[in-house]
C-alpha cells in the first residue's frame, strides 16, 4: 500500500497518482528504494565494502586527540603547581636549611610592610614552626571542604598568617595563599620633626604624641633618632623588639634620651651662655631647657653687667642637674672675668672644692667604656663607680663644715643632712622598683643616688663653705 504524500490517502500498490488528489505518488516510492538499496554511507553500492577514510579526517581525529592530551597534561601541570601542599613543604625545607629569604619568598607579603627575613624567621621557630606548619595545613584542608579558614596565630595570641583562596584561569582552578599579616607599631613622640630611623625605614614625627612607625613582622629592629633641638642636637639608638601581644597593634617605648632644666637667677635679665656661646636670651626669657641630652652634658651659665658696665659671669651648672640658678655677687663686689681668675688661682676653699667637684665630674668620662656595649654587668659598675666618687667627695666636704661652721649651724646643718639622705634613698628606692629584673633595679638605684650626691656636694660648697 502507497500512502500519498500530499494527503496521506491510502492507495493501491503500484498506483503512480493518488486516487484522491490526483498527484504523483512515485517520489515516496523511489524514497523506499533508495532507502533499502543504501547501507551505509561508508560502503559502495555495489560491494558493500567500506570507504578508505580521508587524509583531512585523519588530521582532524589526530588533532583532536593531541588537544585532549594537551589539556590534559596542562590541567595535571596546574594542578600541581597551584598545590598548596607542594608550597608549604618548601616552607618547611627552607626554614630547616636556614634560607630565611626563601621562605618568606612563600608567602604573600603586604605592601608597605617592614622586615627582617632572618629575624622574622627565627621569631617564627621560637613559636613552634611545626604547630603553625600543621595548623597551615588544617586550614588548607578546610578550604578545600568549602569550609572557612581561620588565621594562624603565634603563641601569644597575634595573628601571624592567613590562608586564602582565589580563583585563577577563569575560576577553572583554585590558588591558595598565604599572607603574611603584619603589626601596627605605635609610640609617644615628645616632640615633632623628631627623624626615627628603624632599620632602613625613616618616620619623621608629624605631631607630639602618639606616631604610628608602620607596619612590621616581629622581629628584633635596629633603631635610631636625631633632632636638631634648640639647645643640643640630640641622638640615640639602640635594638627594638617586636612580638605578639595578643593584639596586631604595639606601643613601643624609644629612649629619647631627653631631660630639661629649669633655669633662675638673682638677675633675671642676665644672658644665658650654652658651652660659652651665648643664646642671645635672658634667664627669664627661656625659663626652661628643653629638650636637652640626658646624657651628652653640656655647660650652662650666665652673664650680666655690674655697676661698671663690665661683663660678670655667674656659677656654671651642667645640664644633668634637675635646676639651675645663677647667682651673681652683690654690685659692689662684683668681680669682672679677670678678677674670677685670680680668685680661681688664688681663691679660697670654696673655689678650691668647685674645682675639685668639677674635676671629677669631667673625670667620670673614663668610665665612658663600661656603657658601650649595653652590657647591665658593665653597666652596673660604671654607675656604682660614679655614686662613690660623689660619695667620698661629699664625705670629705662635710668634714671640712665641721670644721668651718658653729656648733648651732653645724646642728641645723645636721638635720637637713639626715632629712636630704631619707629624700635621696626613698627615690631611688621609688625609681628601682619599676624594674622587675635585680641588675636593672641596682643600676637605677645607683644612678639616682648618684645624681642626688653629686648636687648635694654642689649645693654644701656654695651655701656654706667658706
Amino acid at each position: 500500500m502507497d500512502f500519498c504524500v500530499h494527503c496521506g490517502y491510502q492507495n493501491a500498490e503500484e498506483t503512480n497518482f493518488c486516487e484522491n488528489c490526483g498527484k504523483p505518488i512515485n517520489s515516496v516510492r523511489e524514497t523506499k528504494s533508495e532507502s533499502n538499496n543504501s547501507v551505509g554511507p561508508q560502503y559502495s553500492k555495489q560491494n558493500g565494502k567500506k570507504k578508505p577514510m580521508s587524509r583531512k579526517s585523519k588530521f582532524t581525529i589526530i588533532g583532536i586527540a593531541v588537544i585532549i592530551g594537551l589539556v590534559v597534561i596542562a590541567n595535571i601541570a596546574i594542578t600541581k603547581m597551584l598545590d598548596p601542599m607542594k608550597q608549604i613543604e618548601a616552607m618547611d625545607s627552607a626554614l630547616k636549611q636556614e634560607d630565611y629569604q626563601a621562605f618568606l619568598e612563600e608567602f604573600q607579603i603586604p605592601k608597605d610592610l617592614i622586615y627582617d627575613a632572618e629575624s622574622f624567621s627565627l621569631y617564627v621557630k621560637e613559636n613552634g614552626w611545626s604547630a603553625i606548619r600543621d595548623n597551615l595545613i588544617e586550614e588548607v584542608n578546610s578550604l578545600e571542604n568549602g569550609e572557612f579558614a581561620d588565621p594562624i596565630s603565634d603563641s601569644h595570641g597575634t595573628d601571624l598568617i592567613t590562608v586564602l583562596q582565589k580563583d585563577v584561569l577563569f575560576g577553572l582552578f583554585k590558588k591558595v595563599e598565604f599572607k603574611l599579616v603584619p603589626i601596627e607599631v605605635y609610640t609617644e613622640a615628645p616632640l615633632k620633626d623628631i627623624e626615627i630611623m628603624i632599620n632602613n625605614h625613616k618616620v619623621k614625627t608629624d605631631n607630639e604624641g602618639t606616631q604610628l612607625l608602620g607596619q612590621y613582622l616581629p622581629g628584633v629592629y635596629a633603631w635610631s633618632y636625631t633632632y636638631d633641638g634648640q639647645w643640643a642636637n640630640l641622638e640615640n639608638s639602640g635594638e627594638l623588639t617586636i612580638r605578639g601581644n595578643g593584639s596586631n597593634k604595639l606601643k613601643i617605648d624609644i629612649d629619647w634620651d631627653m631631660t630639661s632644666l629649669e633655669l633662675d637667677s638673682d638677675i633675671e635679665d642676665a644672658i644665658v651662655y650654652v658651652n660659652g656661646k651665648s643664646t642671645k636670651l635672658t634667664v627669664s626669657e627661656i625659663g626652661e631647657m628643653y629638650p636637652l641630652s640626658a646624657n651628652d652634658i653640656i655647660k650652662i651659665y650666665a652673664v650680666a653687667k655690674n655697676s661698671k658696665g663690665q661683663d660678670v659671669q655667674s656659677n656654671s651648672i651642667t645640664s644633668d642637674a634637675r635646676y639651675a640658678y645663677f647667682e651673681f655677687p652683690e654690685d659692689t663686689n662684683q668681680p669682672t672675668f679677670e678678677e674670677e681668675q685670680e680668685k680661681v688661682t688664688n681663691g679660697s676653699q670654696k673655689d678650691e672644692y668647685i674645682q675639685k667637684l668639677d674635676s671629677i665630674d669631667a673625670g667620670l668620662a673614663d668610665l665612658e667604656h663600661l656603657y658601650t656595649n649595653k652590657d647591665n654587668t658593665e653597666i652596673l659598675k660604671a654607675e656604682k663607680e660614679t655614686y662613690n666618687r660623689w660619695d667620698n667627695i661629699l664625705n670629705e666636704i662635710y668634714a671640712l663644715l665641721k670644721q668651718q661652721l658653729s656648733s648651732g649651724d653645724m646642728q641645723s646643718l645636721k638635720e637637713v643632712q639626715i632629712e636630704w639622705i631619707k629624700d635621696k634613698e626613698s627615690s631611688a628606692k621609688n625609681a628601682a622598683s619599676k624594674y622587675a629584673e635585680d641588675e636593672m633595679k641596682e643600676i637605677t638605684k645607683y644612678k639616682i643616688e648618684a645624681q642626688y650626691t653629686k648636687e648635694r656636694c654642689y649645693e654644701l660648697v656654695k651655701n656654706y663653705m667658706k
